[in-house]
This record gives structure tokens, sequence and C-alpha cells, in this order.
């Protein structure tokens, strides 16, 4: 069974590789692009991601009490395998965990002049840009980039006018988000890239695990736990409330929208490729609770997927589209292998 589980996981691998292969050699993967992604100032400073991740702590503290009080957290030594306990268990913590953090990212981004929008998360084919018009001199030319959409320069501006607060690193382009069709198809081909290659990565750790004595459980995710046991329409709908549409939304709202951005403007431009690194570990290590270490390393290589199209892209749509269909295709999966999964 490991034999056959390893082989499926090369070829899922295989297929990942080659899509990237011939991406690249179209030009649409090129390193240069990625350094020379539009800047975001969206007026997220450190101090946010120190006040979010207080407010997280302190979220987590109150969804505790709260589970406590119901009676729906499991205790260390007698852990839950009730699809109940766990499905209230998390929609009770994203409400007093997520959305609050959330809020207040979208709150302080709406603060600042042109904040949403910078953040991504203005809906696509706006063309409004508060700090340098589409298209205006020293703007680069269309197909400069990968979306085909006009860039402006930060230090284009008239003479005499200063960088927008939040741009503090100069002449960096900054750009309009993605038309609707470009944002889905950012999204549905990183999601085609996406899937296969977690899902074989996650193969290859499980059967090097099993090697070493330590086998891995056939569902390492407790969320997926609690569908293969499920049994109930109604907690079904609240499953798929909490992982397709809430899951996404405010993990890439927190995990791109503010970490990123932080990191990107607290180290600059030129070291987007450490920022991607350190965003993608701390979105695999916040899941740790949730779901066993062998998927560790697929998360992190997915959140390195989302991180660079919301760099590439200058917007949270296509990682956004990547993260609900990524959710919603392992949901399919446990649906597939275990049928009787939500039967009355």
């Amino acid at each position: 069974m490991e034999h056959q589980q390893l082989g499926l996981g090369l070829l899922l691998l295989a297929f990942a590789m080659s899509l990237f292969l011939f991406l690249f050699r179209r030009g649409r993967l090129a390193y240069a692009d990625l350094l020379s992604a539009p800047a975001r100032p969206a007026g997220l400073q450190l101090l946010d991601l120190l006040v979010a991740f207080a407010m997280l702590l302190v979220g987590g503290w109150l969804a505790m009490n709260v589970l406590d009080l119901l009676q729906l957290r499991p205790t260390a030594t007698e852990p839950s395998t009730d699809p109940r306990q766990m499905v209230y268990s998390a929609l009770i913590t994203q409400s007093f965990m997520q959305l609050p953090v959330a809020i207040y990212i979208l709150a302080r981004a709406a603060n600042h002049p042109g904040g949403i929008q910078a953040l991504g998360l203005t809906p696509p084919g706006s063309t409004h840009a508060p700090d340098s018009a589409p298209g205006s001199a020293g703007g680069y030319a269309p197909g400069n980039n990968a979306l085909n959409e006009p860039r402006t320069s930060v230090s284009d501006a008239s003479p005499g006018t200063t960088p927008a607060p939040g741009s503090a690193h100069g002449n960096i382009p900054t750009s309009n988000p993605a038309s609707p069709a470009k944002a889905l198809a950012w999204g549905l081909v990183a999601f085609i890239f996406a899937l296969p290659l977690v899902l074989g990565i996650n193969a290859v750790v499980s059967w090097l695990s099993f090697l070493l004595g330590h086998p891995a459980p056939p569902l390492g995710h407790k969320m997926l736990q609690a569908l293969a046991n499920l049994h109930s329409p109604g907690l079904l709908t609240l499953l798929l409330l909490s992982a397709v549409v809430l899951a996404p939304l405010f993990e890439e709202i927190i995990y791109r929208g503010l970490v990123q951005t932080t990191l990107l403007e607290y180290l600059g431009p030129a070291n987007r490729l450490l920022v991607l690194m350190t965003s993608a570990a701390i979105f695999a290590s916040i899941h740790l609770g949730s779901v066993t270490w062998h998927m560790l390393p697929g998360l992190f290589v997915l959140a390195l997927v989302l991180g660079y199209l919301y760099e590439r892209t200058a917007t949270l749509w296509p990682s956004l589209i990547v993260h609900l269909l990524f959710n919603a295709a392992n949901i399919m999966l446990v649906l597939l292998l275990y049928p009787s999964a939500s039967a009355p």
C-alpha cells in the first residue's frame, strides 16, 4: 500500500514539475519578474503584525474558554474524534481568533489612502489608483508584467511630490488589480500546479516516515478526519463554510495580506525570496495544532505558491481562489474515499 502511495505521489510530482517547466520556458515564472513585482503601500507596519499576533493569542484564550463552557474542547489525554465537536470548535476558533484580526487588518488598510487596493482586496478589474494614474508617463508598458497591466513607479510622480506613506523603498512599481479573467486564470493555473505538487510531497513524506517506523495517519488534518466520520448534512454544510469559505478568506488576509506585506515593508523588495520563505514558514507552523507533522512540508510549499501569486499579481484574489479550490478538492477526495461520510 505504501509503495502504491509513493508511486502515485511521484506521478503527481512529475505532472507538477512538467507544468512548472512549461510555464518557466514560456517566461511566466522569471525570477526577475518576482524581484520587480509591485510594491504594496497598504499602510501596515511591524507594529500591526505584533498587534495581530497578540489578538490571535487573546482570541485563542477566549475560544478555549468558550469551548470549555460548551464542553467542546478535547483534553490532552483524550483527543476528540467526535466530528460535531471538531466542526463547532473550528467555527468558534475562527470567530474569536481570525475574524477580529481580519477586521483589524482591513480597518488599518482602509485608514490609509489607497490601502485596501494596495492590500489587493479591491474587486478584480478595478482601475482606481489614488497614488498614481494608470498608464501615466514613466509607467511600465503593457506586457512588462505577468498580468499585462499598466504599472507606475512611485518615483515617477510630479517633481516635488513625495512617495505615498508605506512606500519607503523608493523606485518600486505599483500596480492595479488584474481583470477578473486574468485573476481567475492565474488562480486556476496555480491550483492545477499546486494540488498535485502538495499531494505528491505529502505522499513522499508519508512514505519516508513509514520507512523510519512512524506510519502517517491516512488523514493528516483534523477537519478531514471529522469529515470522514461525518453523517449529518447539516454538519457538512458547517464544515464546508469553515474550510472552504472562512479559512481561505481569513488566512489569506492574515498571512498574505498582513504577514507577507509587513515582511516586505520591513525587509525590502530586494529580499522578496526571504519574505516568501518566512511567511510560508509562519503559515505552515501555525497549522501544527491541526495537522500532523507529515503535512508541514506540503503546507510550506503551498504557502510559497500562494505568496508568489500575491507578489506577482498584486492582488489577493488569485491566491484566495487557489486556497479555496485546494481545500474544496481535499474535501472532495475524502468524500470519494469515504462514501459513507455525510450520509444520514
